[in-house]
């Protein structure tokens, strides 16, 4: 699919920039295109150019911000792939947590912003977890029988529990006991 504008990657950078403080300074709700086109010199048709809506562009605004593609390198052992999950998705939350917390809050009014989250976060992220589990399903040191499907579930409530406010940030201490006391005696042969 071809782009849909013709920013350059240096420009495109600087509008999201501008969306994302904006965000963080009005939350959601508050912040409208006109504002982003303000604040970042850019004419409204350019964002909308560009980005089809709010929604699509405060998100990737987010996304932007810290690039993690939700991809897990072979690490060859099952308790070394599920770890490197883990502590990418913590690095995210670490530094995206209150934008995401905005979003949460506003994709439960807005049906628009909450496809668009799946499609740009939830779901590379998503992605990330049914990849690893079809990789080790079957896999050297895997329980036979063991439903590795369960993996993204679990994996996924940990990492949405910070989410909440009010929540304890996680540790790296804390995601290793989570996978040795947790995940690799559910899903490994002992």
């Amino acid at each position: 699919m071809p782009p849909r504008s013709r920013l350059s990657p240096e420009r495109e950078d600087e509008i999201l920039a501008v969306a994302f403080e904006l965000m963080m300074e009005q939350g959601f709700d508050r912040v409208t295109v006109d504002a982003v086109a303000a604040r970042s010199g850019a004419s409204k048709a350019t964002l909308y150019r560009r980005w089809a809506s709010k929604p699509e562009l405060l998100v990737a605004a987010v996304r932007r911000r810290i690039p993690v593609p939700f991809e897990l390198p072979e690490h060859g052992d099952f308790r070394e792939d599920v770890l490197f999950g883990l502590r990418l998705v913590k690095r995210w939350l670490d530094d995206n947590l209150a934008a995401l917390q905005f979003l949460v809050e506003a994709s439960r009014r807005d049906e628009a912003l909450s496809e668009e989250m799946q499609r740009q976060i939830a779901g590379p992220h998503d992605s990330m977890w049914l990849g690893l589990a079809d990789r080790w399903r079957g896999g050297a040191g895997i329980r036979p029988g063991a439903d590795l499907a369960w993996l993204h579930p679990l994996c996924e409530g940990i990492m949405t529990n910070q989410l909440l406010p009010q929540q304890e940030p996680l540790t790296d201490e804390y995601l290793v006991r989570f996978v040795d006391e947790v995940v690799v005696p559910l899903f490994t042969q002992p």
